[in-house]
């Protein structure tokens, strides 16, 4: 009896072996393109109220991480713009700005001279160090 050899099989494993080799490193290559993108964790979570009591505007710091008392704020009323930073004059009470920063149930005051009475107040929260709009809403 006369044994044949055929090489018909070499091709079939040859066509999956490669299949198998661009499979794997497509995947290694998206896998190293997600893994190393480092994930921003430069965000600051806070939760601000504002309202209206009188002529004053108030803003309680109600949640969230303290924020520095380089901290801008921009109140928009009626078109009338006043920029502040927390740290500056007297917004803050001396002892809240004795540790640095604006923490939870912390309250600023600001005063504007003005009668708020049926005004449009609009407030911005201004992170100053990430350059990130914190807040902004209108009381």
């Amino acid at each position: 009896m006369k044994i044949k050899k055929d090489n018909y099989a070499i091709s079939e494993m040859l066509g999956t072996v490669l299949l198998l080799l661009i499979a794997v490193s497509s995947f290694a290559v998206v896998q190293a393109n997600i893994l190393l993108n480092p994930i921003s964790q430069d965000q600051t979570y806070v939760t601000i109220v504002g309202n209206v009591k009188g002529n004053n505007i108030i803003l309680l710091h109600r949640g969230g991480e303290p924020l520095s008392l380089k901290t801008k704020i921009k109140f928009d009323i009626d078109g009338n713009v006043y920029d502040i930073i927390i740290g500056e004059n007297n917004y803050l009470d001396s002892e809240f700005k004795a540790d640095g920063l604006w923490n939870i149930g912390e309250s600023l005051i600001f005063i504007p001279g003005l009668d708020l009475t049926n005004l449009d107040v609009k407030v911005t929260v201004f992170n100053v160090e990430t350059n990130t709009i914190l807040m902004s809403e209108t009381i």
